[in-house]
């Protein structure tokens, strides 16, 4: 529980966060890195804390049977 409470506290004062998925990512993976930055934009992401987050994955053709999870959102292939 401790270590939860840490994650939380350095996630309220974080500016900048990368968010990384494994190789050649499923359908799970872009889904739990998408729904992961939605939760920390949600809760963490104000005026007087604005937080930026990148997503990365490394595959440089994500399958287009993702792009419904990815409406609005950029992911940084390498």
């Amino acid at each position: 529980m401790e270590s939860a409470k840490n994650v939380l506290s350095q996630l309220s004062q974080a500016k900048k966060i990368a968010i990384i998925t494994h190789l050649n990512p499923d359908a799970d993976a872009i889904g739990s890195m998408v729904a992961l930055k939605r939760l920390i934009k949600r809760n963490y992401d104000n005026e007087q804390n604005p937080v930026s987050i990148d997503l990365f994955a490394q595959n440089e053709n994500l399958d287009e049977k993702y792009l419904p999870l990815l409406s609005g959102v950029i992911i940084n292939t390498q």
